[in-house]
């Protein structure tokens, strides 16, 4: 096995020291790097972006191949999330590639060296400017820190434009210029809105998104959102108009500021939910079963397994209301009893998740037990309850 070379030692008699020069192999950390290739998505106006690095490694007997991916916020912690691969495990990786970001529509654009590096150090100067943690594998990706990117004003905005899928419709138009006035997210401000409506934020612009809701059929549109703000949720009415694809005026009609209760309220949403039983027949491991297509992510719970499943496509945004979850088809829990539930927001969208579960590997072992329609959510309560009969607690709720 080819061994490391032993270091050289040299006299330097003008300086009359010893001088070590390194040789032999480095580690995968510290070796030379040079770049294959490199996408980000198109989600940007979502509120994150994901991107994805591969690298040769050179002078290295430990990898060849490096894959780091990454994904971005625009609100802390910035750099949200961060896995590097050092070996050419396709499905491996694939599978994590699938789980990384929630926008399951967005597309993959190229960007060359620079481009990536320029992203990287645009949110890891934000990370370090407002004191947020680094993910722990910083070992691995802080190389890119350096040399340092300084765009022109042109780059910038064609790299941006990367970033930005189209946006089809007023209404699309209008969720997103909420959603990024809200986030204080100027960036994206400077491409929807006319630039002195970015210039004078409101002082009651500052929270999360969590509903709009549109009226009108345009120029002119009347918005109320639902804002959760740092210290205090609120409903806020607009009146806005639009021309050549921008926001070119906004005029706030009041302000309201919920109390605890208020905000459940406006937040109330009806749940669709359809319970299985899992035969006999099903034995072992359930996980790999549940990635029904390409747009599962599972989420973690020490009791089950949960799975989201996430439209493949961005319809929701064209219409006239728009909540943060909007993305979301449904979701699924299968309990430690065995026991499956789906759940929506809507019949279209629990008659389309139990279509996918029939198609799935698990479609066979499948009984179908009983439908709910209830006023509130339902699901997560029951998983926080620790409750080891579904039924009983689903009945507690629900009339004979």
């Amino acid at each position: 096995m080819r061994g490391h070379r032993p270091l050289t030692k040299r006299i330097t008699m003008k300086e009359h020291h010893l001088t070590i020069l390194k040789g032999g192999l480095v580690s995968k950390e510290d070796s030379r790097k040079a770049f294959v290739s490199a996408y980000v998505t198109d989600s940007r106006l979502t509120g994150e972006i994901a991107m994805h690095i591969h690298w040769h490694v050179l002078d290295c007997s430990e990898a060849s191949n490096l894959y780091q991916f990454f994904s971005f916020r625009i609100t802390e912690p910035y750099i949200a999330d961060y896995a590097g691969f050092w070996h050419d495990d396709l499905e491996d990786i694939q599978d994590f590639e699938s789980s990384l970001l929630g926008d399951k529509a967005a597309k993959k654009m190229d960007i060359s060296e620079k481009e990536a590096r320029r992203l990287f150090q645009q949110y890891h100067d934000l990370a370090r400017k407002n004191n947020c943690s680094l993910p722990p594998e910083k070992g691995e990706f802080l190389f890119l820190t350096h040399p340092r990117e300084n765009p022109t004003p042109e780059e910038v905005a064609f790299l941006l434009s990367k970033q930005c899928g189209e946006i089809p419709s007023d209404h699309a138009l209008i969720h997103y210029f909420f959603k990024a006035l809200f986030g204080k997210d100027k960036e994206i401000l400077s491409l929807l809105a006319r630039e002195d409506l970015i210039k004078t934020p409101s002082a009651h612009d500052a929270g999360v998104l969590i509903k709009n809701t549109i009226q009108g059929q345009g120029p002119d549109y009347s918005c109320t959102s639902l804002l959760q703000g740092p210290i205090k949720s609120q409903l806020i009415q607009s009146q806005i108009t639009l021309k050549n694809g921008q926001v070119i005026s906004r005029e706030i009609l009041s302000t309201l500021p919920l109390t605890e209760a208020e905000y459940h309220m406006q937040t109330k949403r009806t749940e669709f939910l359809t319970l299985y039983t899992l035969t006999p027949g099903k034995q072992g491991p359930l996980v790999n079963d549940f990635f029904i297509n390409d747009a599962t992510y599972l989420g973690e719970n020490i009791d089950g397994h949960f799975f989201f499943v996430y439209h493949k496509s961005r319809h929701y945004l064209d219409l006239p209301v728009y909540w943060d979850s909007s993305a979301i088809l449904g979701s699924y829990y299968i309990s430690p009893q065995r026991e499956l539930l789906l759940t929506a927001g809507s019949l279209q969208d629990i008659h389309t998740l139990e279509q996918l579960m029939k198609k799935s590997p698990l479609g066979q072992y499948l009984t179908l037990n009983r439908r709910y329609e209830f006023p509130n959510p339902v699901l997560h309560d029951f998983i926080d309850s620790g409750e080891e009969s579904l039924k009983d607690y689903l009945d507690y709720f629900t009339e004979e």
